[in-house]
């Protein structure tokens, strides 16, 4: 079967985010740390910053809250796209806004368009990143556009251990980020930034 396959089967037919968003609650107190806090804060500042007048694409973009908050932000356009069909019917029902629109696509296959901005929360961790990344620089992203991600690190012992009690809340081709990730999207993307947090 393939993964995007399984992706969307985990999204639309299993209760694999039902058991993310209890584990979050569970440990409400790591996720919203005042490291995680500072992190979002500066997310949120960018957005601000960069999206006013821009059009977006977001990649896996759930149940739409940050591209209805970057439609806040005067986006020009926000494209949001998601595998999942019971996501993207939520995003719908909740659209208030005249400039986002939700789509269901497969990220790991074209997308038409050239945008201002590309970004995605938790997403790239449950691609084949490296062939979508490549793609969306070359074909979507217009010159002088700007990739933001936002990725779990793998790296730290306590991430790992966090991840081998909580596998039920994980897709089973999901994969937080290792060094030699980073160390691929430093070399592909000359002006590749990373903010670490927690």
């Amino acid at each position: 079967m393939d993964r995007s396959i399984r992706e969307r089967i985990a999204s639309d037919e299993s209760n694999v985010y039902t058991e993310w968003h209890q584990l979050r609650q569970r440990y409400r107190h790591i996720f919203e740390a005042p490291n995680s806090q500072r992190l979002s804060q500066a997310f949120d500042e960018f957005l601000r910053k960069e999206v006013p007048g821009k059009s977006l694409l977001e990649i896996g973009c759930g149940s739409g809250g940050l591209a209805l908050r970057m439609a806040s932000y005067s986006a020009a356009s926000v494209l949001a796209t998601d595998i999942s069909h019971t996501r993207i019917a939520t995003a719908q029902e909740h659209n208030t806004s005249s400039t986002c629109t939700f789509t269901i696509a497969d990220v790991s296959l074209p997308i038409e368009g050239v945008y201002d901005m590309i970004v995605g929360t938790a997403i790239l961790h449950h691609l084949d990143y490296q062939e979508v990344l490549s793609r969306l620089y070359r074909d979507n992203l217009t010159p002088g556009g700007v990739m933001l991600f936002r990725e779990p690190l793998g790296g730290n012992l306590l991430m790992k251990l966090f991840r081998s009690l909580s596998s039920q809340a994980h897709t089973e081709d999901e994969r937080a980020f290792e060094p030699c990730d980073l160390a691929w999207i430093q070399h592909s993307f000359e002006d590749f930034t990373l903010t670490p947090a927690n």
